[in-house]
């Protein structure tokens, strides 16, 4: 399967930790913000339309590319260079929280039932003046993806 999102690539949040004191006792209390929650449910809804009928179960290739946005104190020059694949992204976000954002995301909505089949990644971030992740996912095939194991 194959699809685009239309939505701007995102990382995952660190989880947020907080004292809470009660009756003479000290919890810690983990709790994700409000921009992180935001943003899974964002996804969410833009992969909802693409939820396979079953779980997939078998090896599992995911190939995804997420198109970042410009930023804006880029010249025109470099913005050029950017959208001709002359710069791409080399900071922050890193590659592996885009990793992390969306196979959480495809794992609460049921694509498969655990990101432990994946066994292939490719994984690209770029530039583009519309962002959004353009992601591919195959369970694996010896004779179709013209691999021998």
């Amino acid at each position: 399967m194959e699809f685009t999102l239309n939505v701007c690539p995102t990382t995952q949040i660190r989880v947020r930790h907080t004292v809470v004191k009660r009756k003479n006792k000290t919890f810690v209390m983990v709790y994700k913000c409000k921009e992180q929650k935001f943003n899974e449910l964002e996804l969410e809804y833009h992969l909802m339309p693409h939820r396979p009928k079953v779980p997939l179960s078998k090896a599992t290739i995911v190939k995804f590319t997420a198109y970042l946005p410009i930023p804006k104190s880029f010249s025109k020059k470099k913005r050029e260079q950017a959208l001709n694949l002359e710069i791409f992204p080399i900071t922050k976000p890193d590659v592996d929280n885009l990793t992390k954002q969306l196979f959480d995301a495809l794992t609460r909505m049921g694509f498969w039932t655990d990101d432990k089949i994946v066994f292939s990644l490719t994984a690209i971030k770029i530039y583009s003046d519309k962002p959004r992740w353009e992601v591919s996912i195959e369970e694996f095939q010896p004779h179709k993806n013209n691999m021998s194991i």
